[in-house]
């Protein structure tokens, strides 16, 4: 499960790899990286698999430790790190004793000297602002400069919203706003409210007064409208709607009767209560000869995706229209839809039929996890524990050692 979520993590850092794809397998214990011609690109010597980001870097995972190689495996960031993360796409942070600082990915530099305890958020690109927290303190740091933005921690903090590049700071239950790029006061923290109004003023609210800022730190008295504005109205009328909504909605759906031994009725209802059958809207389907039938792909009666069924017969499932036309014989232990692919469960092994009914491999892997169409490929694991993709054009395996088709 914890290379499987790895993989998934990484899956979302991948490039559109039109050609030359590379691929990262397991010899059954540690992780490598081979290509289409399944050549060993890097040797497995890594704890989890892993994937190079626009050519740059990858994070690699060793003795439980993290640190980033270069596409030639050259090792960039030496895997000494308890935790490794992207930020942008070079710029990442790394955790050693407890502590995360900031680091090139790509080159393997410390970017600053700042230590932290914990990023909780960030925000804008030129610079990038980061909000941290250390010794339970907030701040912000500009990872242009690698400098914090305010040198003395808040108790709370979070970014303004808008593109002013504007941070709102709390300290003993008082709030106020600050510069992200110089770091001045635009609001002191002496104010009880603070609202955000068009234009990117702010109205800085104590008791019953008000003060206007702008973005500049300019100020200006203002009125107390807003103390007295409601917003009961849209909650009436929110309330109402809610009551008046019907506790079942009617909807159209297929659904399987027995009608004696080894007969089936299936038909399109329209139902109006959950449990009670209603109206039948299309054909009503007979099938005979299966010990059980279940829905396995529903569609609207007049798409043109057919909606499927599962059936079973001497304990062996297969799939069928509902007119009864075999897609797949019953020969399988099960059947399981996917969604994205279908697959077939035989001997305790594990097949796999696209969803346009081809049968791009029998059961005889161990596990079918997932597959990334940016790379067209299924991750999967072979019954001696190797792990690593699958075509999904043609169910060519990318182990080194695996046969490229195997049935």
């Amino acid at each position: 499960m914890k290379e499987l979520l790895y993989v998934l993590f990484s899956l979302a850092l991948l490039p559109a790899y039109a050609q030359n794809r590379k691929f990262p397998y397991s010899n059954g214990k540690k992780w490598g990286l081979t290509n289409e011609n399944k050549e060993v690109l890097i040797a497995p010597q890594y704890d989890t698999a892993f994937w190079f980001y626009k050519d740059l870097f990858a994070v690699v995972q060793k003795n439980k430790l993290y640190g980033t190689i270069a596409p030639d495996g050259k090792l960039l960031l030496p895997c000494k790190y308890e935790a490794l993360s992207a930020i942008t796409d070079e710029m990442g942070m790394a955790k050693l004793q407890g502590k995360f600082r900031l680091v090139s990915l790509s080159t393997g530099k410390e970017l600053s000297q700042v230590l932290f305890d914990q990023l909780q958020n960030y925000k804008y690109s030129a610079p990038r602002i980061l909000h941290i927290t250390t010794a339970g303190k907030h701040y912000f740091l500009n990872t242009s400069t690698g400098r914090l933005v305010n040198q003395k921690g808040f108790d709370e903090a979070g970014f303004v919203t808008g593109d002013h590049y504007q941070g709102m700071v709390q300290s003993g239950g008082q709030y106020g706003v600050i510069d992200l790029k110089t770091g001045n006061v635009i609001v002191p923290v002496k104010y009880d409210h603070l609202v955000y109004k068009n234009g990117g003023e702010i109205e800085a609210i104590s008791g019953d007064n008000i003060t206007i800022y702008a973005a500049d730190g300019s100020s200006r008295p203002g009125n107390n409208y807003s103390l007295t504005a409601t917003e009961g109205p849209m909650f009436a009328e929110t309330a109402r709607a809610n009551e008046e909504e019907s506790p079942y909605s009617p909807t159209l759906d297929l659904y399987i009767y027995p009608t004696g031994d080894k007969s089936w009725k299936v038909t399109y209802e329209k139902r109006t209560r959950k449990d009670v059958p209603g109206e039948a809207l299309s054909t009503v389907y007979e099938l005979k000869g299966y010990t059980s039938v279940k829905k396995f792909l529903t569609s609207h009666p007049y798409s043109q995706i057919k909606a499927l069924l599962k059936v079973t017969n001497n304990g062996k499932a297969g799939l069928v229209t509902l007119d009864g036309r075999e897609v797949l014989p019953c020969i399988y232990d099960d059947i399981e839809n996917k969604e994205d692919f279908y697959k077939t469960i035989r001997d305790e092994k594990e097949g796999l039929i696209t969803t346009d009914m081809k049968e791009l491999k029998p059961p005889v892997l161990k596990h079918i996890f997932l597959g990334d169409y940016t790379i067209g490929a299924w991750f999967i694991e072979m019954p001696d524990g190797k792990k690593g993709f699958m075509d999904m054009s043609n169910g060519d395996i990318f182990i080194p050692g695996v046969e490229l088709s195997t049935k």
